[in-house]
């Protein structure tokens, strides 16, 4: 019988048994033709990992829960994207999905700890970041035509591009396997959502990006997964 011990016990072969279930199921859809089960399948992913954390009780860290909720709510509203404010309700779903991030390490953080060095570099990789986010973005808006769609995007997006910052002093200050393995899901989340968009606005491959961002994304919520439990007494790495 399945309870909160197995998970923990068999921690790793669950992480590499949802992996290929639902990576798998996502390859067998076209993303084209079949676009209410691809998209579907993006928010199942979320409240699947969410009711296994539910599952674990009062444990697991409610502000994880609550992103989780709030992304799978806008992977939801995707389905319906060709409609303008279903496309608006994804993206600010998807905002207050990343200020959920945002809360979870915001209170870890010390910035008396950090060097000038680091500050400037952070800042340094910061205005790189916008840069390209800002002409990524640019790109797309060329192949959008509302506007509501456009300020969403900047909105959401401009929450990733805080959220990055703050994990990476996250990192600096408690150099844990914890905080590292939450750097590694906000960069496969991010990379996810760009192949995503430019797959679907067909500035790449539309099938192949949107493929692609599908393994990014399950790999992201999956590493969120593994950052919750780590936290968790018994589970191995």
């Amino acid at each position: 019988m399945l309870s909160p011990k197995f998970f923990s016990k068999y921690h790793l072969y669950v992480l590499l048994g949802l992996f290929c279930v639902l990576v798998g199921i996502s390859l067998l859809i076209d993303p084209n033709f079949d676009k209410m089960q691809f998209r579907g399948m993006r928010a199942v992913t979320s409240f699947l990992i969410l009711l296994i954390l539910i599952f674990y009780g009062r444990s697991i860290n409610k502000r994880i829960k609550l992103h989780l909720l709030l992304y799978g709510l806008s992977s939801v509203f995707t389905i319906w994207y060709e409609n303008e404010w279903a496309a608006v309700a994804s993206l600010v779903l998807s905002f207050l999905a990343m200020l959920a991030s945002i809360w979870e390490i915001f209170p870890r953080l010390v910035f008396k700890r950090m060097h000038y060095l680091i500050v400037s570099a952070l800042l340094a990789v910061s205005i790189i970041n916008g840069w390209l986010l800002y002409s990524f973005i640019d790109i797309l808006s060329q192949s959008i035509n509302s506007y509501y769609i456009v300020a969403s995007i900047y909105l959401s997006t401009g929450t990733f591009f805080i959220l990055t910052v703050l994990a990476f002093i996250y990192y600096n200050e408690a150099n844990t396997s914890t905080s590292l393995v939450f750097v590694f899901y906000l960069i496969f989340l991010i990379f996810a959502e760009v192949f995503r968009g430019a797959g679907y606005y067909q500035v790449i491959d539309s099938v192949l990006g949107q493929y692609f961002a599908r393994v990014l994304l399950v790999t992201a919520t999956l590493l969120l997964y593994h950052y919750s439990l780590l936290k968790v007494k018994g589970v191995k790495i």
